[in-house]
């Protein structure tokens, strides 16, 4: 990247005005045209010369060499053959010509330049920067020769040769911004960061009114951990500038840093407000602040005004309300949230990144009717994305309208086709709608579907197992998928509880209790379904007065089966 950057300011250097040598500019009408040979070869050159402009160059080569073999003196042929070699990257061949036609014509200077580029190819990097200095000694003024042979040097890695090549271009075109930041980026290879400081300097001095360069060297300074020189820069900026936002950032991140909280928020809010500190600089700044200071409420207060200030210096835009909503979802402050998202989408619709994380914010909120709505907003924007159809199926499924989620999902399953992961999500959907309707072989048509396509789905091998052991069919591939799902997923209550309810389906009632034990020590007491279940197997282990203490129990929590209650007022297992 850095010798893109150096041919980038020789591409300018060349490209700029200011006198050149004599040589220099009959080369611009036409390099190697001149030929003093013998008539045969002289037409055989220029038909050549005509058969390389218009690009026929499996016709010029072979001219070319006819020239050198009839006129090998002649430096000319030389050259273009070295150009055409070099045109078609065999830089060996490339390499003997340029060095003839340099040979034979040393005062050329395209000669030369051809020579020293083919032998930078091969890193001889010696042998160029000797040429070129012999160049830039006869034409001290030329700009692309002092450029290249800046270059030249800065690719060997003489950084102190590249810079002393770098001051004597700057004697010839002055104070130049370009040239300053190749000579601060030699420096900053040396660990010179005084020196880049001093480069930078110079455009302070010869720009004094321009910000931007006092920022550069505060910036520098602070990526260099050279903190207090970087403050003093700054402040400096705010005696100048006071509105400047970048310069108030700064400041009030080292003062936050110093634990300075009031200096730290007078300058953070003039940040803030300032529309010339970018959208991503005060997002990132809140997100940082919140993970060290949001355990507090007082944290969380200034965090949410920072980001009120953000969304009212930005005028309300949708990008900037879309990161006031994260915030505040990272707030807890969900429903606001989600009014913020909707708020933005108003004038960012087609943001893809705002609809979906306004998606699955209004399913994990519940707010099925708004999750519908949002849904069907985005598939007037994006009518072939996955992602709405299925957070719309969704909306239906969790409302218990089934046929119009089957239809949804359906739709669903054409957008998604090759989206592997997003299809099996669609299919373990489509698998619960058919379980909620009791059409059982069609719902674990869609689950093997779903796992077919993803095998190690741990909530779907779960509940799928879960809703074979309730049946009591199929129990062995159950009970293959409950294991996976523990390994896949170690320490779930649910998952532990589901395995265990089917070895007890399977009269493994011992295996069963273990199970169970580890689902209620890993947080199952609070779930009503596992205790209940936990009591039917003592029960069945010969334990009726320990399974009716945990039958009452399961009754304290709620969620049991429809038989809870008589089993309790029994004392008796029913099924």
């Amino acid at each position: 990247m850095r010798i893109l950057s150096i041919i980038g300011l020789l591409f300018l250097l060349t490209a700029c005005g200011g006198s050149r040598g004599t040589q220099v500019r009959n080369l611009q009408l036409g390099s190697g045209v001149d030929f003093a040979g013998g008539k045969g070869a002289k037409t055989d050159f220029y038909e050549a010369l005509k058969q390389k402009m218009i690009g026929n160059d499996d016709k010029a080569l072979p001219l070319f060499l006819k020239v050198i073999k009839a006129e090998p003196e002649q430096p000319a042929p030389y050259f273009h053959v070295a150009e055409l070699y070099k045109k078609h990257n065999d830089y060996t061949e490339a390499l003997y010509y340029a060095g003839r036609a340099a040979e034979l014509e040393p005062e050329n200077v395209f000669y030369q330049l051809l020579y020293t580029e083919i032998l930078t190819y091969f890193q001889r990097y010696d042998e160029a920067a000797s040429i070129l200095e012999s160049l830039v000694e006869k034409n001290p003024r030329d700009r692309s020769l002092i450029a290249r042979l800046a270059m030249v040097y800065e690719m060997k890695g003489d950084n102190k040769k590249a810079i002393e090549a770098y001051d004597r271009l700057e004697k010839v075109i002055g104070i130049d911004e370009g040239i300053i930041q190749a000579k601060k980026g030699l420096y900053l290879r040396m660990n010179d960061v005084e020196g880049a400081a001093n480069e930078i300097r110079k455009l302070i001095n010869a720009n004094p009114g321009e910000l931007s360069y006092l920022n550069m060297l505060a910036d520098l300074y602070s990526a260099n951990n050279r903190s207090s020189e970087a403050i003093a820069v700054y402040r400096e900026i705010l005696e100048k500038d006071p509105g400047n936002a970048r310069a108030a950032y700064a400041l009030a991140n080292y003062y936050l840093s110093q634990g300075e909280m009031e200096d730290f928020r007078r300058l953070i809010e003039r940040a803030f407000r300032s529309p010339g500190l970018d959208l991503n600089t005060k997002a990132q700044f809140i997100y940082g602040y919140l993970q060290r200071y949001g355990q507090n409420p007082e944290g969380v207060s200034f965090a949410l005004q920072l980001s009120d200030w953000m969304a009212e210096a930005d005028n309300n835009s949708g990008l900037a309300l879309a990161s006031k909503a994260q915030i505040l979802q990272m707030t807890g402050r969900k429903k606001e949230a989600l009014e913020n998202y909707k708020k933005a989408l108003k004038l960012e619709e087609g943001n893809f990144k705002i609809w979906q994380d306004a998606l699955f914010l209004a399913l994990e909120e519940q707010e099925y009717a708004t999750l519908l709505e949002l849904s069907n907003e985005a598939l007037s924007v994006f009518p072939n994305q996955p992602l709405p159809w299925f957070m719309k199926g969704m909306a239906y499924l969790m409302m218990k309208d089934y046929d119009k989620a089957l239809d949804v999902f359906e739709q669903a399953l054409i957008v998604s086709a090759g989206n592997p992961a997003l299809e099996a999500e669609v299919y373990a959907r489509i698998g619960d709608i058919y379980h909620e309707k009791g059409q059982h072989a069609l719902s674990d048509s869609a689950y093997e579907k779903s796992l077919k396509l993803n095998p190690d789905n741990p909530l779907l091998l779960n509940n799928y197992a879960y809703y074979l052991s309730l049946r009591g069919e199929a129990l062995d591939r159950a009970e293959i998928m409950a294991e996976r799902a523990n390994q896949l997923q170690p320490r779930n209550p649910n998952f532990e509880d589901t395995y265990g309810w089917i070895l007890y389906k399977k009269g493994k009632y011992t295996e069963a209790a273990d199970w169970l034990e580890r689902a209620i020590n890993h947080g199952g007491m609070q779930n009503g379904v596992i205790l209940e279940h936990y009591g039917d197997i003592l029960y069945r282990l010969g334990k009726p007065a320990k399974a009716l203490e945990y039958w009452r129990k399961a009754a304290e929590k709620g969620g049991g089966t429809d038989w809870l209650e008589k089993k309790i007022r029994d004392g008796k297992l029913y099924e």
